[in-house]
């Protein structure tokens, strides 16, 4: 019976610290959601992935979730409707990378850098 308390407190104990430190944590980003962003960023950006990566981090509020959303504006890179309609769109980084790539090919970084959210300064 000791044994089953121990055990029992063990778990109650390990649950509530568990939970102080997520309530005490910010909303972290998964490692593989950031991975997985990254790997698409990179593969269609090439060299100008770590400035890509910047935006991505900052059109998403470090998330780097497909499903930022912004009014119009969807996606890791957030575009407008009118750019997904002329350079695509989809429900995946990786989709979504390569629209922004087209549409980088066309209008540089301007699209990004002439405005940037608060907090988003290079």
């Amino acid at each position: 019976m000791k044994f089953i308390l121990s055990m029992t407190a063990l778990a109650v104990l390990a649950s509530s610290l568990l939970a102080s430190k997520a309530e005490s944590t910010p909303t972290t980003v998964s490692s593989s959601q950031y991975q997985q962003t990254m790997r698409a960023v990179c593969f269609y950006f090439k060299s100008n992935c770590t400035e890509a990566m910047k935006i991505v981090k900052c059109e998403t509020g470090g998330s780097y979730s497909p499903w930022s959303a912004n009014g119009q504006y969807l996606g890791i890179f957030q575009m407008g409707s009118q750019e997904r309609r002329n350079y695509g769109h989809g429900n995946n980084v990786w989709a979504q990378a390569k629209a922004a790539y087209a549409y980088f090919k066309d209008a540089g970084w301007h699209p990004w850098l002439d405005y940037e959210p608060p907090g988003c300064a290079s």
